[in-house]
């Protein structure tokens, strides 16, 4: 699909030949059931990028770190974040910004948004040395303070690729604590000031507290398994925030009004409605926010489209897909062309009969099989077996379908499938369903492991 860009005035940085991104939208099938029922798409996603050395014509960042300090950091925790933290600063250039946020109960903006020099540099180790543990855990409050601390004051087209990370190990018991309402507050500091939240939890943190976060502010849930993995995710990402090619990247999808969208890859959703008096019962556009890609990089999103019940050989509600995305550093905005894709209702028999393309079967169904194993280990974790079993169930109706049209995909839809057997019959250990929350939303958003560092790849 082509792709259009659009000029104003340059930013901070040379802009010739801006970096845009390459669209490609598969489907599954061309047939649904008439009964209705969900067929798959993906968006395939490739980020070009400019020749540029590690230094030149490198976008600044803004990096604001926000650390718990409540009492359980307690010792070798506290020690390595205040290291990692400096790690950070120490890799930063001058013309890059940083700024310093702790809290317990209490929060303290210690270094507002400050551009690095020497003198900032040596602050911030003074400023950071000094933390010590104590007290609860008012994560909203110090989120809200730390990013606050950060956003740049041109807001979203700033010219700067801006990002909080927000390390805990606790949960979250003063001021707001409930999981929406922290992640409305975060997907709203991404479209207004253009703040990407990663989180790094480690010890006994709220997994359904961090990976909403991240989700709702496009960066990345990181379960740290140990101490040694904090300062190895903090550089990893740092280093894909240097390499940021073009940011705000968005899938729209314009699609009839009775239909309804599932982000199979977990993307955070936005949706609208439009033309309410359209024949067809109104049109509406849902958005899912992919968030920053780096040069050359690869994304497929999986996106389901729930049919409803329609007359053989009509045509199923009609779905328009493009995608937006901005050049970080300038005024540069681009956007895909739409491409439409559609389906036709028929037998339930007919539509067995119909092959489904076999890269696209790999990756609906490994989305589908991970998008289960976190909800699923969710459920065994809190005491809910049955439902897990349902869960799991109704996952394996969906990939099987996939499966029969690749072999690969039938080799690791087996072992899944015996997998899912522990989160049934046994509660799921906490340190096991923080992994699967953390892996699944690392795989389906088709992001790297930090944890061994930059260049650790993707499981």
């Amino acid at each position: 699909m082509p792709a259009r860009t659009s000029r104003t005035t340059p930013a901070s940085r040379d802009v010739s030949g801006a970096p845009s991104v390459s669209v490609g939208v598969r489907r599954d099938q061309s047939r649904v059931p008439f009964g209705g029922d969900t067929r798959y798409f993906g968006v395939d996603l490739v980020a070009t990028s400019r020749p540029r050395t590690a230094d030149a014509n490198r976008t600044p960042v803004s990096i604001g770190i926000i650390i718990d300090r409540s009492g359980s950091m307690q010792g070798r925790k506290i020690d390595v974040a205040k290291h990692s933290a400096i790690e950070i600063v120490n890799r930063l250039h001058e013309g890059d910004e940083v700024s310093l946020t702790v809290f317990d109960n209490v929060t303290e903006v210690l270094l507002p948004r400050t551009r690095i020099d020497a003198a900032s540099r040596a602050r911030f180790r003074e400023l950071v040395s000094a933390v010590y543990p104590r007290g609860g855990t008012a994560l909203h409050d110090g989120w809200v303070h730390g990013s606050r601390a950060i956003a740049p004051e041109g807001g979203a087209a700033s010219g700067r690729v801006v990002r909080c990370y927000l390390l805990t190990d606790g949960q979250a018991n003063e001021g707001i604590t409930d999981p929406e309402a922290i992640a409305n507050d975060v997907a709203a500091a991404r479209t207004e000031f253009g703040v990407v939240t990663s989180t790094f939890g480690i010890g006994d943190y709220d997994e359904d507290l961090l990976a909403p976060m991240a989700t709702a502010g496009g960066g990345l849930f990181h379960n740290l398994r140990d101490t040694s993995e904090i300062v190895a995710t903090f550089l990893g990402e740092l280093g894909e925030a240097i390499n940021v090619e073009v940011s705000s990247v968005a899938v729209e999808i314009d699609h009839d009004d009775q239909a309804r969208i599932d982000s199979v890859s977990g993307l955070w959703v936005r949706g609208g409605r439009l033309d309410p008096a359209a024949d067809t019962g109104g049109r509406r556009t849902t958005v899912l926010d992919v968030g920053d890609l780096v040069g050359a990089e690869n994304r497929t999103i999986i996106v389901g489209i729930v049919h409803p019940a329609g007359d053989v050989g009509t045509d199923g509600p009609r779905v328009r897909v493009r995608l937006t995305w901005r050049v970080p550093g300038s005024d540069v905005t681009g956007e895909s062309d739409w491409h439409e894709v559609s389906w036709t209702y028929a037998d339930p028999e007919a539509c067995d009969e119909e092959p489904i393309e076999e890269s696209l079967a790999n990756d609906a169904g490994r989305h589908l099989m991970h998008r289960s194993r976190r909800e699923s280990a969710r459920s065994s974790r809190d005491g809910f077996l049955a439902k897990s079993r349902d869960l799991h169930a109704a996952a394996l109706r969906s990939v099987a379908r996939m499966a029969v049209h690749s072999a690969s995909l039938s080799a690791d839809m087996a072992e899944w499938d015996g997998a899912m057997a522990d989160f049934s019959v046994a509660r799921a250990p906490r340190a096991a369903a923080k992994e699967a929350v953390s892996t699944s939303d690392r795989i389906r958003k088709g992001r790297r492991d930090l944890r061994g560092g930059p260049s650790t790849p993707t499981a």
